[in-house]
Protein backbone atom coordinates (compact mmCIF):
# COMPACT_ATOMS: atom_id res chain seq x y z
CA UNK A 1 0.00 0.00 0.00
CA UNK A 2 1.40 3.41 -0.95
CA UNK A 3 1.86 6.28 1.50
CA UNK A 4 -0.93 8.16 -0.28
CA UNK A 5 -3.31 5.23 0.17
CA UNK A 6 -2.34 4.93 3.83
CA UNK A 7 -2.90 8.64 4.39
CA UNK A 8 -6.27 8.54 2.62
CA UNK A 9 -7.44 5.60 4.75
CA UNK A 10 -6.01 7.22 7.88
CA UNK A 11 -8.00 10.39 7.19
CA UNK A 12 -11.16 8.30 6.77
CA UNK A 13 -10.58 6.55 10.11
CA UNK A 14 -9.93 9.90 11.80
CA UNK A 15 -13.08 11.37 10.24
CA UNK A 16 -15.12 8.34 11.31
CA UNK A 17 -13.96 9.12 14.86
CA UNK A 18 -15.13 12.76 14.58
CA UNK A 19 -11.58 14.08 14.27
CA UNK A 20 -11.17 16.88 11.76
CA UNK A 21 -8.73 16.17 8.96
CA UNK A 22 -8.96 19.60 7.34
CA UNK A 23 -5.49 21.02 6.85
CA UNK A 24 -3.96 17.86 8.33
CA UNK A 25 -0.16 18.03 8.34
CA UNK A 26 2.31 15.21 8.69
CA UNK A 27 3.84 16.89 11.75
CA UNK A 28 0.49 17.15 13.57
CA UNK A 29 0.58 15.25 16.85
CA UNK A 30 -2.21 12.88 17.82
CA UNK A 31 -3.58 13.92 21.18
CA UNK A 32 -2.63 17.58 20.81
CA UNK A 33 -4.08 20.66 19.12
CA UNK A 34 -6.64 19.87 16.46
CA UNK A 35 -6.07 16.13 17.00
CA UNK A 36 -6.76 16.29 20.74
CA UNK A 37 -8.97 13.41 21.90
CA UNK A 38 -9.97 11.91 25.22
CA UNK A 39 -8.87 8.47 26.36
CA UNK A 40 -12.06 6.72 25.23
CA UNK A 41 -11.81 8.17 21.71
CA UNK A 42 -8.11 7.29 21.71
CA UNK A 43 -8.81 3.62 22.42
CA UNK A 44 -11.58 3.49 19.80
CA UNK A 45 -9.26 5.13 17.28
CA UNK A 46 -6.54 2.57 18.00
CA UNK A 47 -8.93 -0.35 17.51
CA UNK A 48 -10.27 1.19 14.30
CA UNK A 49 -6.72 1.69 12.97
CA UNK A 50 -5.80 -1.90 13.80
CA UNK A 51 -8.88 -3.18 12.01
CA UNK A 52 -8.53 -0.91 8.97
CA UNK A 53 -4.85 -1.65 8.38
CA UNK A 54 -4.72 -5.20 9.74
CA UNK A 55 -1.92 -4.29 12.13
CA UNK A 56 -1.25 -4.64 15.82
CA UNK A 57 -0.31 -1.31 17.37
CA UNK A 58 2.14 -1.08 20.23
CA UNK A 59 0.56 1.96 21.87
CA UNK A 60 3.67 2.87 23.87
CA UNK A 61 5.91 2.74 20.81
CA UNK A 62 3.49 4.35 18.41
CA UNK A 63 2.22 7.15 20.60
CA UNK A 64 4.88 8.21 23.05
CA UNK A 65 5.40 11.95 23.45
CA UNK A 66 8.12 12.05 20.76
CA UNK A 67 6.61 9.81 18.09
CA UNK A 68 2.92 10.62 18.00
CA UNK A 69 2.86 12.50 14.70
CA UNK A 70 0.82 11.62 11.65
CA UNK A 71 4.14 11.02 9.85
CA UNK A 72 5.25 8.48 12.45
CA UNK A 73 1.88 6.71 12.31
CA UNK A 74 2.04 6.48 8.50
CA UNK A 75 5.57 5.03 8.75
CA UNK A 76 4.46 2.56 11.42
CA UNK A 77 1.56 1.40 9.25
CA UNK A 78 3.87 1.16 6.24
CA UNK A 79 6.42 -0.99 8.06
CA UNK A 80 4.57 -2.01 11.21
CA UNK A 81 3.68 -5.33 12.71
CA UNK A 82 1.13 -7.24 10.71
CA UNK A 83 -1.30 -9.27 12.79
Amino acid sequence: MSREEILTKLKLVLSDNNISTQELKMEDRIGYGKLKIDSIKFMKLMVDLENEFNIELDYRETFDEHSNTIEHLVQYIEHGNRS
